[in-house]
């Protein structure tokens, strides 16, 4: 997982700053880029880097970023401060996109028939939820998954020992039934049964929404149509850093954007909706390398 960042800053005057973008992209071994104009009569010194690599060098490139000055005796503007909050919040997310600091929990340790251990389970609005513990040939990592068979508004379970502000969560998920819905979804920053970030998959409607719950109320953040989801295995996965949060469904990124509505952290878990029958393995979390 040894990812190249480029950060390039392109000064007043200098070459057209979308054709440098173009020809920086294009480098195979580039995952993310960022760069920024200097428009306000400011020169900003960048010493010799010009890459980092994530994950082994972000710290060190996070702690240059912040020494970035400028050579004219004038404070940075405030549009200037912005820019580079960006780029720490790009480069942190690029690092999450790396998977670093993961955990992953299978199932397979835990009694089919039961709750997984150190899970806590319930449903937002009316209804009963039913988590079990239940074996599946099928599962990516057999013979254990996590069933949800009961129905309700929004049944969830969530890892509760488990606090993460920034980073990732992801599942592997297959929807089996569901006369209303075939849902299967992933929660972060998860505070009770009433608030919380949720990403779900559809396995009725193909497609992908983003969603906040907040006092009991689920609101739709943006929704994206996929490929035909079927009853086959998905993986799901959530990078929330800040404000940015991208939902991608097979590895592919479906959508990314800026939301305020939960800032603080909160614990992760899996989601479904309705009567949906859903299976879930390999469920993974880590948080963001801190700055």
């Amino acid at each position: 997982h040894r990812t190249a960042i480029a950060v390039a800053f392109v000064r007043r005057g200098s070459a057209d700053p979308r054709r440098l973008l173009a020809q920086t992209v294009s480098r195979p071994n580039l995952r993310f880029l960022l760069y920024t104009r200097a428009d306000y009569g400011h020169r900003i010194h960048l010493r010799s880097y010009s890459t980092v690599l994530v994950p082994s060098h972000l710290r060190r490139a996070l702690r240059f970023l912040r020494a970035v000055t400028v050579t004219n005796n004038q404070p940075p503007t405030k549009k200037l401060e912005t820019h580079r909050e960006k780029l720490l919040m790009g480069i942190a997310m690029a690092a999450v996109s790396a998977g670093a600091n993961g955990e992953t929990v299978n199932f397979d340790n835990d009694k089919p028939g039961a709750l997984p251990g150190g899970w806590h389970c319930g449903v937002t609005g009316r209804g009963k939820a039913k988590w079990t513990v239940e074996a599946d040939t099928s599962a990516s990592s057999a013979p254990n998954v996590l069933k949800q068979s009961g129905v309700g508004r929004f049944p969830w379970c969530v890892k509760k020992d488990v606090v993460i502000n920034d980073g990732f969560v992801e599942v592997k998920f297959k929807a089996l039934s569901g006369a209303q819905d075939q849902a299967g979804g992933i929660m972060w920053r998860w505070k009770d049964s009433d608030n919380y970030y949720v990403a779900r998959a559809n396995a009725l409607e193909n497609n992908i929404s983003l969603y906040y719950t907040e006092k009991g109320s689920r609101n739709t953040i943006k929704f994206v149509d996929t490929p035909e989801i079927g009853y086959t295995w998905h993986t799901l996965r959530a990078e929330f850093v800040g404000t940015r949060i991208r939902v991608l469904l097979d590895g592919k990124a479906y959508i990314e954007l800026d939301d305020k509505h939960i800032a603080t952290p909160g614990a992760v878990g899996v989601w479904t909706k309705a009567d949906s029958v859903t299976v879930f393995d390999d469920f993974s979390f880590g948080a963001a390398v801190k700055k």
